[in-house]
């Protein structure tokens, strides 16, 4: 009998090739954006740049560990915006790429229905030959 089990589950999620450009363009829209020194000054400070916490939010979501209701109020939370960029923010986010993004669940087989491996199993490789090199008599 085998088991569905989290361990034994490989999850692997898709998203669209063009998702950063599409979080760059957000950002900017909302006017989120930051310059390289206000990133590293928050890097230094422990924080967490505007592009890496919508990045983070939208896997969460994706993965369905957070609802979308959740991530409208993260980000609103997060980022210290008004509720209304939130929801504008959230929905483009959810129409652009969490609409296309694909999740596949592969199952991955118990450790216990797998053969063993043993010395009247394995094959032994043969020695390599080297074309280059003529054979001494």
């Amino acid at each position: 009998m085998q088991t569905n089990n989290i361990k034994n589950q490989k999850r692997v999620m898709f998203f669209p090739k063009n998702s950063g450009a599409i979080l760059t363009t957000v950002l900017e829209k909302y006017k989120l954006e930051e310059n390289a020194e206000s990133i590293i000054k928050k890097m230094q400070n422990k924080q967490k740049s505007n592009a890496f916490i919508i990045a983070k939010l939208t896997r969460q979501v994706a993965r369905k560990k957070i609802s979308t209701k959740q991530f409208t109020d993260a980000l609103k939370t997060e980022l210290n915006i008004p509720t209304k960029k939130a929801e504008q923010v959230s929905h483009e986010i959810k129409e652009k790429i969490l609409n296309k993004a694909k999740m596949i669940q592969e199952i991955e087989k118990p450790l216990s229905n797998s053969k063993a491996i043993s010395p009247s199993n394995i094959t032994p490789l043969k020695e390599p030959t080297d074309v280059y090199r003529e054979a001494v008599k």
